[in-house]
């Protein structure tokens, strides 16, 4: 089987480190969850294929 054209589960990125661009589907994004001093960090992020750099998608912070 061959996809012809990604739905809407699947988004572009390009990593600012290395310059490769590259798709990846909604059930490869991570979450982390951080504390900071008095708050919480929580982002999404995936890392690239190529170079591993950690590309952060979205971030909310919140107050403990």
């Amino acid at each position: 089987m061959e996809i012809i054209k990604h739905g809407k589960n699947y988004q572009k990125q390009i990593c600012m480190d290395c310059g490769c661009e590259f798709s990846f589907h909604f059930n490869e994004i991570k979450i982390k969850y951080q504390e900071v001093v008095d708050y919480y960090s929580i982002y999404n992020y995936i890392d690239c294929p190529e170079c591993n750099n950690k590309i952060i998608l979205n971030e909310e912070q919140i107050e403990i």
